[in-house]
């Protein structure tokens, strides 16, 4: 092999092992981060309430980036006069790519004055802020009802957060039962009742509920004196009449016995929300026993179609602990994932530590103590309830009572995501065998940030695709051709072949099946193919007839050489002879 042939084979065998190598190779795509996200509902529920009453602000976020971010929302709240009144800020929440979440914090409106309240709301995230998002809620003053009347059940006039201010009425005439301000709430005290002594053992402190349902609660007595107490009548009052009804038996109580009074309430659908004081009075002879709890009718109404939660707060002083309950209802649709956020108030715990969960919580966000427990796949119309005790005697019991749920965080069931990068539109390719042609596809950004993208082709086998893999970034809502030169084997057939296209990008990818058809050709072209095939013919019978008649003569010349040899090969032996003689 002499030099330039040695060099022609190097030069072949390294294109084609290029060639080989290339073929599997993967677009290597270099994505860079775009973390960003958009309010989609900021809203306070009630837009309109009264003093000592509970409120939610409601912040729904997406994620339109192409990053998880973690998100913190924070909402100021200040006065008519431009003070600030109060800042919440809840807890961080990670939101994937293209999901939305809801955040629900709630908020006690105490003693602030009468009036016109702004709240500004902006989202940090990942560096970055939303825009602020502004809503208003109104305090109004609450007129108490003539003497010896009942008042209006009907709820005040709500709004979506966009409603004038000047609409709002300047005060409400709430049922007579309706607290506007909250009495302290101190524990019941040993009282005498008939010739013996009452001790409330269990009893509620706060019970929250919401129209349209209905809820129970008990309280447990004992006999502490050394004399029967006979008979003992239970007497309810602080809510209208048709919304309780007493379970108990009038039966004498003796010495060391204790018994359980069952209140059943049935809160109608257009019950004034707010905070009502249920009293119950024990009655013997003309003495009497009376502890009471708070009653609070939430704002939610009956047709909510989110999740509501409702505190309840028991105390036990036997075993001289608080049990606090939280109940989780569904009125919306399924949803994939719930968290609760409980901020404990220092006057009731101190450190998770003091805290007997009867449910562990998913997490514990700080020791002194915030918590967060984590609910799967809620149903539709499920309930689920959470409880936890704490220890000691407490000598009120306000705080229990002022006491909102920190944070909830609605995640619902997630459907497939609208693809953010697709191949939009595809030219159809008709070639003959051992042809090429052009084909272009088309992509499609939806996303507002620029998408880094890999592309990658999976030809027929025998087909040829240039190129076979590329990378490039699409701008935001923007559309990008690309061409590509396809090569059909020579020895195809007619008939439809699949070319497959793989987009990558955000470590999602997008598929695209793409035909590719080989024909037969026109009836245009059909005499011409004739005449070139003929010609073929022509050419090839030459050949044949050419290359047979040089064999034939190089045949006849061996023939000739041959008996030209034996000749004189004979002659030479003929003339030996005769010489030999």
């Amino acid at each position: 092999m002499n030099m330039k042939s040695f060099v022609f084979c190097c030069v072949i065998f390294i294109l084609s092992a290029s060639m080989v190598s290339g073929a599997g190779t993967i677009a290597s795509v270099s994505v860079n981060s775009y973390p960003l996200s958009e309010v989609l509902n900021f809203s306070v529920d009630p837009a309109f309430t009264s003093q000592n009453t509970i409120i939610d602000f409601t912040i729904t976020l997406r994620n339109i980036g192409n990053q998880p971010i973690n998100a913190t929302p924070r909402i100021n709240i200040t006065g008519s006069g431009g003070g600030l009144v109060a800042s919440l800020v809840l807890t961080p929440i990670e939101i994937a790519v293209g999901d939305d979440a809801t955040f629900i914090s709630s908020w006690n409106t105490g003693s602030n004055q009468v009036g016109i309240y702004t709240a500004d709301m902006i989202v940090g995230y990942e560096g970055k802020t939303t825009d602020v998002v502004q809503t208003s809620f109104t305090i109004q003053a609450v007129t108490p009802p003539p003497s010896g009347g009942s008042g209006s059940t009907t709820p005040p006039v709500t709004s979506a957060p966009g409603t004038p201010a000047a609409e709002t009425p300047e005060s409400v005439t709430p049922p007579a039962e309706l607290l506007p301000v909250l009495p302290p709430l101190l524990p019941p005290v040993e009282q005498p009742l008939g010739e013996g002594r009452i001790r409330f053992v269990k009893y509620p402190i706060i019970e929250e509920t919401r129209p349209g349902e209905t809820t129970t609660a008990d309280i447990v007595v004992s006999n502490i004196g050394e004399a029967e107490i006979t008979p003992v009548d239970v007497i309810v009052s602080g809510v209208p009449n048709e919304w309780v009804e007493v379970m108990s038996d009038t039966a004498g109580l003796g010495p060391g016995d204790t018994r359980s009074i069952n209140m059943g309430f049935s809160i109608p659908a257009g019950a004034f929300p707010g905070n009502y004081r249920v009293t119950t009075t024990l009655t013997s002879g003309e003495s009497e026993a009376t502890t009471f709890f708070i009653l609070r009718v939430k704002p939610y109404p009956a047709e909510l179609e989110r999740p509501s939660v409702t505190r309840r707060v028991v105390v036990d002083s036997e075993k001289g602990v608080s049990i606090v309950g939280l109940k989780v209802e569904n009125a919306g649709r399924f949803i994939q994932r719930l968290d609760i956020v409980e901020e404990i108030p220092k006057d009731v715990a101190s450190h998770v530590n003091q805290v007997d969960f009867g449910v562990p919580p998913t997490e514990i966000i700080e020791a002194d103590p915030v918590v967060r427990w984590q609910m799967d796949d809620i149903d539709f119309f499920e309930t689920r309830t959470l409880s936890y005790e704490v220890s000691g005697a407490f000598e009120e019991y306000s705080t229990f009572v002022d006491w909102p749920l920190r944070q909830m965080n609605i995640l619902y069931d997630i459907s497939p995501p609208e693809e953010i990068v697709e191949i939009s539109r595809v030219q159809a390719l008709t070639l003959l065998p051992g042809d090429t042609g052009n084909l272009s596809i088309t992509l499609f950004n939806r996303a507002i940030v620029p998408i880094s993208t890999g592309l990658v082709v999976d030809p027929p086998t025998g087909w040829r695709i240039d190129p076979a893999n590329l990378s490039m970034v699409l701008g935001p809502e923007s559309e990008s051709t690309l061409n590509f030169t396809v090569t059909a084997p020579v020895r195809a057939t007619l008939g439809v072949y699949t070319a497959t296209f793989r987009l990558v990008y955000n470590d999602r990818e997008a598929v695209k099946d793409v035909s590719l058809f080989v024909g037969a050709p026109s009836s245009d072209e059909f005499p011409l193919v004739i005449f070139v095939l003929g010609a073929v013919l022509v050419l090839t019978f030459i050949g044949i007839y050419s290359l047979g008649r040089r064999i034939y003569k190089g045949r006849r010349k061996k023939t000739v050489y041959r008996e030209d040899v034996v000749s004189t090969v004979q002659r030479i032996k003929d003339e030996m002879m005769k010489g030999g003689k």
